[in-house]
């Protein structure tokens, strides 16, 4: 919890500065959620939310939401307007002061841990908007009186902004990179298979479909699962939605 009458934003600003810049070196998902992480820590903030939704292209969308608020809320695990950040951004361009946000939850029913204490959560969201008219949000939520927590926000509010924007970035900068690297790395066929796979077919109903040996397709398979590091069908499935490549 924030002690604002003892936390200095100002002695760990230098710090702060120098991560934010350096997600921009960030090569993978977790190195980058590594330094959002110790760079809201630093700024004083208890909890964070971000939900970040991605066009590379036109036709595709990829979407990743990374959290440490104690909450159940099953629309906090959705990427669209279910989502109670997603609403909230859609509506702004600028950053967001929310009261006591864990408590609107509960207030909602939709689902808060019984262990979240009594403590006010007080924070900002910040919308990000970019291309294709997607939404993303990343939200700082502090355990705090409300007039600790304005104080928070009024120290931190450039830094916190720059994180967002500098995170959201480096996040479709490694998603790109990555999908980039799929597509060459799946040949043709192996795409074919893997989008009749995400329709629940059999390697002996693809053979059918593609006019092929059902030796081959069990070939096929065993080479897209490799490359994409998977360990069935369904992970890998899950494994190509995740970088929207069916």
């Amino acid at each position: 919890m924030i002690d604002a009458s003892s936390f200095s934003f100002h002695q760990h600003a230098p710090d702060v500065r120098r991560r934010i810049v350096g997600m921009i070196s960030c090569n993978s998902e977790l190195s980058a959620v590594t330094e959002l992480v110790t760079v809201i820590e630093l700024m004083g903030f208890d909890h964070y939310y971000y939900v970040g939704n991605y066009s590379i292209r036109p036709d595709s969308n990829m979407h990743r939401i990374f959290s440490n608020l104690p909450t159940t809320n099953e629309h906090l695990r959705t990427t669209n307007e279910q989502n109670p950040i997603i609403q909230a951004a859609q509506l702004s361009m600028i950053p967001i002061i929310c009261g006591d946000f864990l408590q609107a939850l509960r207030v909602q029913n939709v689902g808060c841990n019984q262990n979240d204490g009594d403590d006010a959560t007080n924070g900002i969201i910040f919308p990000i908007h970019a291309q294709y008219g997607r939404v993303s949000a990343l939200g700082l939520f502090a355990k705090t009186e409300h007039n600790d927590c304005t104080l928070t926000l009024a120290a931190s509010l450039g830094e916190a902004s720059l994180a967002a924007m500098f995170f959201h970035d480096a996040m479709t900068r490694i998603l790109t990179k990555s999908q980039n690297q799929l597509e060459v790395l799946l040949t043709h066929r192996e795409k074919e298979c893997l989008r009749w796979i995400a329709h629940h077919k059999s390697n002996w109903d693809i053979s059918r479909i593609l006019g092929v040996s059902e030796h081959t397709i069990v070939y096929y398979v065993r080479r897209l699962m490799q490359k994409l590091g998977a360990q069935n069908r369904h992970d890998a499935v899950e494994r190509a939605r995740a970088h929207a490549l069916i």
